[in-house]
């Protein structure tokens, strides 16, 4: 797998760090969770996190329906 290139100033120093990119998939509702999650595991002291909005309209509605099933609590 290939990674990603990543320049950032830390600690008044500019860095070039290879980083992985990774894209994790779940709802509104599982996203702080899944922060919280990545944050307690992460070893950065501050790793880049951001949520994306899904807009159905623009969306593959099978994927949307997958990534719901996948994420809903076991009956």
């Amino acid at each position: 797998m290939h990674g990603a290139r990543s320049l950032f100033r830390w600690d008044g120093d500019i860095q070039a760090e290879a980083e992985v990119l990774m894209f994790a998939k779940t709802t509104a509702a599982g996203a702080a969770a899944a922060r919280d999650l990545i944050l307690r595991l992460h070893p950065y002291e501050v790793p880049c996190l951001t949520v994306l909005p899904i807009r159905p309209e623009g969306s593959n509605p099978a994927f949307l329906d997958w990534v719901a099933q996948e994420t809903a609590s076991p009956a």
